[in-house]
């Protein structure tokens, strides 16, 4: 069916709510009018509006075909100085204000940027007789672009080719620096041209100029805070959230990728119950909060397509889905940067290529489903991975019967062999799925109670507990522990991962020999977390040592996790003042880098460590030199976070090399650059903000910018708070304390050394975290004259430690420092007091504190 369309109305015609009057509401979305826009309004609403036949500067107008909250849209026609028929759009009676005209301008000058077969032209510009601005655009005959692929039956095929031509057209309008931003099937008209389908894109109505010459007061005139411009099941998410001037080309990618959805499945990505009687802010928020369905899955439950569903859901699942819930991603960083990449692959698909996208990785869907709910994030990283183990037997099985297959004459006997060996597996298989049943009962207890999330994590410590139950599989049960491994870490619990990451590698060990590259490589994960619980670096250095050598013996001296490993191990060689070791060792890995072709964000991070190598080994020049090439490995201007994350942490250790040329201003000027970067590439309230606002405070502080790190460490522990971090909000109210007690600001200072005490009882990632906190808040009380409360701590510390006698054997320079600190505690009470009670206490702190200055070179 064929239906004479125009340009530039049917956003504003599909969208007003005719209930509401003008003076009532705005016309784009029935969204209430801002009361700025609403005092602009001039001129009488009631007039009588343009008539058939009437003319508007060199056209008569013949039939009104469009209409909306600021303009209407007539089909018109020009008799001289050529013959035409054409869509003209006039400003309504009324909405002559200086924001409606500058959007009407706006929109005008966005067509005049483009020239484009399948974008509708503008041809003519002016004002009626009565001051009412018009301009003349093409008229376009089509229909809408789903309802034509309906109507001819489009194949999958059909639809791709469509639209790559409407995704030529937009990629053209960004060329040109213009955004749609209200993208959506009625706003793509097809006409049949010698037997082809021929897309026409039109209303740039809310289309925004990106040139910066096109940025002036006209164009900004209209922008008003909290109004939304577009379409709700068409528009990104941030479209909405953030408004439509702060919206880039993903925008349109997100629309485009809507509308091909549709296409392929005549259903909407998201749909909504009752949308109809939602208001319009809630019919957003449930739209932004909704994930779109994989297409083949929407098509199987709705039968879409009839008796076509089966045929057509399987043409869609794999690389179709993928590249739908690509183009739909809800984080614009996830979705296709561009048009053009989009585009890119419809046509691989359309020549059977390889996509640029895959299905989802699993630490990717991890990291989702942890930004909505924590629990369901330590339950689903716990569950998807260990279904990676069910996976593997099952390959196992299948590899086994090929095997038996490809060997006829002993047939029978290897299919009774694999007839056994598949029992055995289903029967692994079940007593996983046992475990895991057992987790997800434990875990919904702990909802049950009414427990917060962090009550899950002792859900998961009980299966942990119960891994003995697997003694008689041990190759099933390292891949156990390397699965809930991998979920504390993901926590950042490396207190609970060391453990199960040295069970794995001893079962490994027990099954492959101590030469096992598996069991090698788990070193490196090993060494980390051993240096962040107990900071042993010596032990991770040996282990390091001895995992690069068992590597290169099993001809794996190239591989990943043999660079790995012997990056760290330089690293670790640094740290213990073995700098020219580190150093030779650093060259080493550059000497084997060489040649590789790896990609640059892998050299960048390389050359950092490098780097931190030299600087530490006091070589500043040197390392300042290997930075500035890492940053010329980066393109000239960053765009993904993995590029701006790279340059952040390229800047991060060029701060600390100022600091150590004692260019303090500037490395503390250095770190608020990389906290920009960090929030582009993470988000505003990521977890991993912490570490860099706490750096960048502790120099600003030195700088005796107080208020100002408060202020960032404020930030940090209220992110620490919201993401239900305890290691980093311990780690927050620390600095927050020592700035303030710095300062000499010790009340606030108290509060904050308690709490973080108090938080350190229970989840300090190793005691003598916990002890050090505990040291510290004594020698604060003590400072403030709470001498007997000062005691009660120092005792305290006194008595834990001889319970743990253990517990500085990583680090006895901490021990030293603790045990200085009692001895001045107990000093001043003493001092204060006059009372000699504590003379046992404090000869025994001052022989032990002997004993381990006798120990330390």
């Amino acid at each position: 069916m064929m239906r004479a369309m125009a340009l530039a109305m049917n956003s504003e015609a599909d969208t007003v709510q005719a209930s509401l009057a003008p003076t009532d509401a705005h016309g784009l979305l029935g969204l209430a009018l801002v009361p700025e826009l609403d005092s602009e309004l001039k001129g009488d609403a009631d007039d009588d509006e343009l008539s058939a036949g009437e003319m508007v500067g060199h056209y008569t107008l013949l039939k009104q075909i469009g209409k909306g909250g600021f303009g209407i849209v007539w089909k018109a026609e020009q008799r001289e100085p050529i013959r035409r028929e054409v869509a003209l759009k006039v400003i309504r009676v009324g909405m002559n204000s200086r924001s409606v005209i500058a959007r009407f301008r706006r929109e005008r000058q966005a067509l005049a940027l483009m020239s484009h077969n399948y974008i509708a032209s503008v041809l003519d510009a002016g004002s009626s007789a009565l001051h009412r601005p018009y301009f003349a655009m093409e008229l376009v005959d089509g229909v809408n672009i789903t309802d034509y692929a309906k109507q001819h039956r489009f194949t999958t095929k059909q639809c791709l080719e469509l639209m790559l031509l409407v995704c030529e057209a937009v990629h053209h309008a960004h060329q040109k620096g213009v955004l749609h931003r209200d993208l959506k099937p009625t706003n793509i008209l097809v006409a049949e041209i010698d037997g082809h389908p021929v897309p026409k894109i039109i209303d740039f109505g809310i289309a925004k100029v990106l040139h910066a010459e096109a940025q002036n007061v006209e164009n900004l005139a209209f922008t008003a805070r909290g109004l939304v411009l577009g379409t709700p099941y068409y528009m990104a998410p941030e479209h909405a959230t953030l408004g439509s001037d702060q919206v880039d080309v993903r925008a349109d990618v997100f629309s485009l990728g809507a509308i091909l959805y549709e296409l392929l499945t005549h259903r909407l990505p998201v749909e909504i119950t009752n949308a109809e009687a939602l208001p319009v802010n809630e019919l957003f928020r449930r739209i932004c909060q909704t994930e779109a369905i994989r297409p083949s899955t929407r098509i199987v439950k709705t039968g879409s397509f009839q008796e076509h569903s089966g045929k057509m859901a399987s043409s869609l699942k794999g690389e179709l889905d993928w590249l739908l819930l690509k183009a739909l991603e809800r984080d614009p960083d996830q979705r296709y940067p561009s048009v053009s990449v989009f585009a890119e692959d419809m046509r691989r698909y359309l020549q059977s290529e390889p996509l640029s996208v895959g299905p989802p990785s699993g630490w990717y869907r991890l990291r989702k489903l942890a930004q909505r709910h924590r629990a369901g994030f330590i339950l689903g990283g716990a569950i998807s991975l260990s279904l990676v183990t069910i996976a593997a037997v099952s390959m196992v099985a299948a590899r086994r019967e090929a095997v038996a297959r490809e060997h006829a004459e002993d047939q029978q006997r290897r299919a009774e062999r694999s007839e056994t060996e598949l029992a055995v597996e289903n029967q692994k298989s079940r007593r996983l799925i046992g475990f895991l049943g057992d987790l997800l009962e434990q875990a919904g207890k702990q909802v049950d109670a009414g427990k917060n999330p962090e009550a899950l994590r002792l859900a998961l410590d009980d299966s942990t507990n119960r891994l003995e139950r697997f003694e008689e599989q041990p190759e099933l049960q390292a891949t156990l522990c390397g699965s809930l491994a991998e979920v504390y870490l993901s926590m950042g619990d490396m207190a609970r991962a060391l453990p199960l990451l040295r069970r794995q590698q001893l079962l490994l060990i027990h099954v492959h020999g101590r030469n096992d590259p598996r069991a090698q490589a788990l070193s490196l994960h090993i060494a980390r977390a051993l240096i962040n619980v107990s900071g042993d670096h010596s032990a991770a250095v040996e282990m390091l040592t001895e995992a690069t050598a068992a590597l290169e013996k099993a001809r794996l001296g190239n591989s990943k996790d043999w660079f790995d490993a012997s990056l760290y191990l330089a690293n670790e060689l640094s740290n213990l003042g073995m700098h020219e070791e580190a150093l030779a060792q650093a060259e080493k890995l550059s000497t084997r880098r060489n040649g590789r072709n790896l990609p640059a964000n892998e050299d960048t991070a390389f050359l950092r460590s490098v780097a931190d190598i030299q600087r530490q080994a006091g070589l500043f020049d040197t390392a300042e030199a290997t930075l500035n090439k890492a940053l010329e490995l980066l393109p000239a201007t960053v765009k993904t976070p993995k590029q701006i994350s790279a340059r952040a942490r390229i800047l991060q250790t060029l701060a600390r090399l100022k600091l150590e040329q004692g260019n303090t201003a500037l490395a503390a000027q250095i770190l608020d650059e990389v906290v920009v970067f960090q929030r582009l590439a993470w988000g505003e309230r990521n977890g991993k903000l912490t570490n860099g606002l706490i750096e960048s405070a502790r120099l600003h502080a030195v700088l005796g910018e107080v208020d100002q790190a408060l202020g960032q460490t404020g930030e940090a522990l209220s992110i620490a708070r919201e993401t239900g971090n305890k290691v980093e909000e311990m780690h927050s109210l620390r600095a927050s304390a020592d700035i303030q007690e710095d300062a000499g600001r010790n009340e606030a200072a108290l509060a904050n050394r308690r709490e973080c005490e108090e938080l350190g009882r229970e989840h300090a990632p190793a005691l003598v975290t916990w002890l050090d906190d505990l040291s510290t808040l004594s020698l604060l009380l003590s400072k403030m004259n709470q001498h007997g409360e000062a005691m009660e701590k120092a005792l305290s510390l006194s008595k834990t430690i001889e319970d743990n006698p253990d517990a500085f054997t990583a680090d006895r320079d901490k021990a030293i420092t603790i045990y200085s600190g009692m001895i001045k505690v107990a000093e001043l009470s003493r001092k204060a007091s006059g009372s000699q009670d504590d003379t046992a206490d404090l000869a025994k702190w001052r022989q032990r504190l002997a004993e381990l200055r006798a120990l330390v070179p």
